[in-house]
């Protein structure tokens, strides 16, 4: 995805209540983001991060914000928990995080969750790249693309969510 389409790729988990980097794959855009292995990443402006809250239940994604006003990383950023939270039920019903400019300025992203066998979620993937870059790169056009390969590693860890959505019924 990374190569196909020249946009930058990541992996990342939660740790002892932070965000991590597990894997970045640089496209060949013509912007890198630089961030290494075991990098940490905010929560609340990235993609990856509001998957993550996402995937904790209410009560554990408010005390991992606190009460207080986060940081503001862009004149774009969430800066209020409450509108955070809001956010974050939003990405629970539609099953990936969209990011516009609120991490870097310019910069657009979109993250879905990968889930274990047992439909926990292990991990999120984005992928990130400059909104001036190509026009056929909205959000909306690279959702699928990183929805589908969060699924394909997800079904590779043993996650069957058609198997889910039968014995739900």
């Amino acid at each position: 995805m990374s190569q196909q389409h020249g946009v930058n790729a990541f992996l990342g988990a939660l740790k002892q209540g932070r965000a991590i980097y597990l894997a970045t794959v640089q496209g060949d855009g013509p912007i890198a983001i630089r961030v290494g292995v075991g990098d940490e990443m905010p929560l609340h402006s990235t993609a990856i991060g509001k998957v993550l809250l996402a995937s904790l239940d209410a009560a554990a994604a408010r005390r991992a914000i606190g009460k207080r006003p986060l940081a503001r990383v862009t004149e774009r950023t969430i800066t209020r928990p409450d509108t955070l939270l809001r956010n974050l039920d939003r990405v629970r019903s539609q099953g990936f995080a969209t990011v516009r400019e609120e991490n870097l300025p310019g910069v657009l992203s979109v993250g879905a969750p990968v889930h274990d066998a047992s439909g926990a979620v292990l991990a999120a993937m984005s992928i990130a790249y400059p909104r001036s870059l190509d026009a056929a790169l909205s959000l909306e056009a690279m959702t699928p693309h990183v929805v589908e390969a969060a699924a394909r590693v997800s079904r590779s860890l043993g996650w069957r969510a058609e198997e889910r959505l039968d014995a739900a019924e």
